[in-house]
Order: C-alpha cells, then sequence, then structure tokens
C-alpha cells in the first residue's frame, strides 16, 4: 500500500507536463485526485478517481474552493511567456522591481 493511498491529493498545472505526469502516478499510487486546469486548457485523463476543476488560481475564492478537504496540495502552476493562449495578468502588488 501506498502513502498516497486514499489520500485527497490536489495537483494544480494539472495540464503541464509535470502535473499530468503526477496526476498518473497518484491515480496509479491509489490517491483521490482533484486536477486544476486553467480554463482553456483540457486533462484527458478519464478515472473513477480523478476530479478536474476548471479554475483561475489567481483569485482567492477559487484557491479556497479547491483547496476544500484536501489532505496534501502538488503545485505544478507555472506561467509561460509565450505560451499559446495564455493570458497576461500583471496586478501591481505582484510586480516586483
Amino acid at each position: 500500500m501506498s502513502f498516497y493511498t486514499n489520500k485527497n491529493v490536489l495537483v494544480t498545472g494539472a495540464a503541464g507536463i509535470t502535473g499530468h505526469s503526477a496526476v498518473k502516478r497518484l491515480l496509479d499510487e491509489g490517491a483521490h485526485v482533484r486536477a486544476t486546469v486553467y480554463s482553456n486548457r483540457k486533462l484527458n485523463i478519464k478515472h473513477p478517481n480523478l476530479e478536474v476543476i476548471q479554475c483561475d488560481l489567481m483569485k482567492h475564492e477559487d484557491c479556497m474552493r479547491v483547496l476544500k478537504d484536501m489532505d496534501i496540495c502538488f503545485n505544478f502552476v507555472a506561467f509561460i511567456k509565450g505560451a499559446k493562449r495564455q493570458l497576461i495578468c500583471l496586478m501591481p502588488q505582484y510586480v516586483l522591481i
């Protein structure tokens, strides 16, 4: 039995290369996985222990909603400059000078 068996695990950035691999591995290990994807991304994995949620993790409410009832969180969210269909959201409080 794996450490992750029957654990509720959140994987953010699940549509990316690393997040996608983590989701598959966690499902193989027996975890109940909640995977987040940005609104225009897809996750092509089907499994009875997988819940996929489209959300914007720049919004506090979305963060709190996806974290609810989770035991573990793996954060694989990344902004990749020039990535196809990725929106740039610059907020003054996040700009470092």
